[in-house]
């Protein structure tokens, strides 16, 4: 994202722009104090999810790249089960770096070559992305996570 969009970045000590996404945007006034205690009692009730990501990188027109998780169902109900949010139109699948590893020779991508890795999600984010205003809204931890 920082070098195909870099003014939709944004910082903080614990930011990293890849991620998972669960929903779909969500419009600034929809966002309330309610709607904030509804998701931090839901997320709290969500037990950590442990994903596997291959090296089948996809490739968006935009520059991105998606990685599949395995396996999906886990987070496809976690999507299904969000209160309040819309839902993603969008198979769930991890965005990494936009043009991270591309070869320009159509090759194959860096990314390749440090896959697989299998990580846990433990938290989720509420981000706001606007042209020289994106930030971190919230964090959600799930029950049973650390940190």
């Amino acid at each position: 994202m920082q070098r195909a969009l870099p003014s939709l970045m944004f910082s903080g000590p614990n930011v990293t722009h890849a991620h998972v996404s669960l929903s779909d945007a969500i419009q600034e006034d929809s966002l309330n104090p309610a709607l904030l205690d509804v998701l931090t009692s839901h997320f709290a009730r969500i037990s950590p999810i442990s994903l596997t990501f291959r090296p089948t990188p996809q490739l968006t027109p935009e520059g991105g790249t998606y990685l599949t998780p395995e396996p999906l169902e886990p987070l496809e109900r976690l999507i299904a089960s969000l209160p309040g949010l819309p839902v993603t139109p969008y198979p769930p699948h991890l965005t990494v770096e936009y043009s991270w590893g591309r070869d320009p020779a159509g090759g194959t991508h860096d990314i390749q070559t440090l896959l697989p890795i299998t990580t846990k999600i433990g938290q989720a984010d509420l981000n706001w992305y606007e042209r020289h205003d994106s930030r971190n809204l919230a964090s959600f931890a799930f029950g049973g996570a650390c940190g």
